[in-house]
């Protein structure tokens, strides 16, 4: 267990590194944090009419709550992603970094949620919910997994808010790759499915350049 904390730690600083910047992310502040989250949970997910909402099947599951393995968050804005040209350094590209999302698990099924962020310097809990999202992301991990045979914690999450697409990504060698989490015929996108990470933003460049910036 010690030997899986100190690589999940390693390679959480490496990620949060992705942009050269210097920014270390405490571990142990950030599963407390999640740990602390649980209790919050539990508080929000109580009320009758919120359970259900939040991914519970029962106001009785909420007694059996545990954490899942975390997924570093990052994302590629718009300005950057109508900038991109073929053959970029993807790496330069991400933001983020400070946003790490924690399954919660229910008997070793994911049920729903937290993610924990940095905030006036301090790392707490600042959502929950998205039971489905939660559940098509480690679902994608799950299945590159077992294509690539690379440990849980070579993966992340990559978003692109401007047009709402998420990805499973992951390094092999120097090439990072997309996995995308949804089927989207628009840009040929079947959800699974790995591409060079490249590849996935040369699909959506052109969606990119004809956004108006406004949210959708």
């Amino acid at each position: 267990m010690r030997i899986v904390i100190v690589i999940l730690a390693v390679f959480l600083v490496l990620m949060a590194n992705v942009h050269a910047q210097e920014y270390r992310l405490p571990l142990k502040e950030i599963q407390a944090a999640a740990s602390e989250g649980l209790v919050s949970f539990s508080k929000v997910a109580s009320k009758e009419e919120n359970y259900r909402a939040l991914g519970f099947e029962s106001p009785n599951e909420l007694g059996k709550m545990t954490l899942g393995e975390p997924l570093q968050m990052f994302m590629i804005p718009l300005d950057e992603l109508k900038k991109y040209r073929s053959g970029q350094d993807v790496f330069g590209m991400l933001r983020g970094g400070n946003h790490v999302l924690y399954p919660v698990l229910v008997d070793n099924h994911i049920r729903s949620s937290i993610t924990v962020a940095e905030k006036e310097k301090k790392w707490k809990a600042v959502s929950f919910g998205s039971p489905m999202m939660v559940k098509m992301l480690d679902k994608t991990r799950t299945q590159s997994i077992e294509t690539t045979k690379l440990p849980s914690i070579s993966y992340f999450v990559v978003e692109v808010p401007s047009l709402n697409l998420f990805f499973i990504a992951h390094r092999e060698g120097v090439e990072m790759f997309f996995t995308p989490v949804m089927d989207d015929p628009q840009y040929g996108f079947r959800a699974g499915a790995t591409i060079p990470a490249g590849k996935a933003l040369t699909a959506i460049v052109p969606a990119a350049v004809e956004h108006d910036g406004l949210p959708r």
